[in-house]
């Protein structure tokens, strides 16, 4: 990568830490998404890690098929696993819901 490309690219990086950082701080809990591509996407590298540095209760959807790491499961309060795309709106419910069990608000 040439210096310009790097310096565009760490630009890139800072607007979503920026971006990401003021919405993971107003909200109560984190909820992530692991699709099949999430470990290609910097965006949702940086945002569990925005979400783990402010303690924020870490609830997480994942696709089916998509592996989740065991350090992962040991943070997060939920993790529920979505069908397809019909069932997610019924997983985020479901997590919601142990949030809730939790105490989590």
């Amino acid at each position: 990568m040439n210096d310009a490309k790097e310096k565009e690219y760490n630009e890139y990086l800072k607007s979503i830490v920026k971006g990401s950082e003021e919405k993971i701080l107003g909200s109560s809990i984190f909820v992530g998404l692991l699709t099949p591509a999430a470990d290609k996407r910097p965006e949702v590298l940086l945002q569990f890690g925005i979400a783990v540095l402010h303690d924020k209760p870490i609830g997480v959807l994942v696709f089916e098929g998509v592996p989740v790491s065991e350090s992962l499961k040991k943070i997060a309060f939920a993790v529920e696993y979505v069908k397809d795309r019909d069932d997610f709106e019924e997983a985020t419910k479901r997590l919601i819901e142990k949030a809730d069990l939790k105490g989590i608000k």
